[in-house]
């Protein structure tokens, strides 16, 4: 390994019966390496841990953000795409459960609704609003709503549990769809 030799350190221990004290039985000597091998470790998890801060610090903010929001939003393809529980949000004010998903290719939006399932591709798609907006529609919104307006005019509301689920979908929705414009 490139590793020097374990040395164990010689300690006034009163000899154990049938032992000579300055020889430690297999077990000893595991226990010694054991935790030397965790000292080690735990070095190494706090100098790395160290090394990351002093390498994120040095990458731009922007550059930060961009990573960041890469990973948000490989995570929502993948939950997509295994389906997602979602509260879609009718024009009387209802709310009622649905299963939301992309298919494969990320050309399909599917919304299952009491065993009714609707597929809209995602090219149909010309805006996602967050929040209140639009502001011309008849669905009540509020902060947790996200709504999207298809390029028939047909708006679709989906209300969350918080404002930063809400934002996180939107946004990452937003970025695939951007996709397919």
């Amino acid at each position: 390994c490139g590793r020097p030799p374990l040395v164990l350190p010689s300690s006034p221990q009163m000899p154990a019966k049938g032992r000579s004290s300055d020889k430690l039985d297999s077990c000893d000597a595991a226990s010694v390496a054991s935790s030397q091998g965790r000292s080690a470790r735990s070095a190494a998890s706090n100098a790395s841990s160290i090394g990351s801060e002093f390498i994120n610090e040095r990458i731009p903010p922007h550059q930060r953000e961009v990573a960041r929001i890469q990973s948000q939003t490989k995570a929502f393809v993948k939950g997509m795409l295994k389906g997602r529980e979602l509260t879609v949000l009718s024009v009387d004010g209802q709310v009622r459960p649905c299963t939301c998903s992309f298919d494969r290719k990320l050309r399909n939006y599917n919304i299952i609704i009491q065993q009714e399932t609707r597929s809209i591709p995602l090219s149909k798609f010309s805006d996602v609003f967050q929040g209140c907006e639009p502001s011309d529609i008849s669905t009540p919104l509020d902060e947790f709503c996200c709504t999207f307006v298809l390029d028939t005019g047909e708006c679709l509301t989906f209300r969350f549990k918080t404002v930063d689920e809400r934002e996180n979908f939107a946004m990452c929705l937003q970025i695939i769809v951007d996709g397919h414009q």
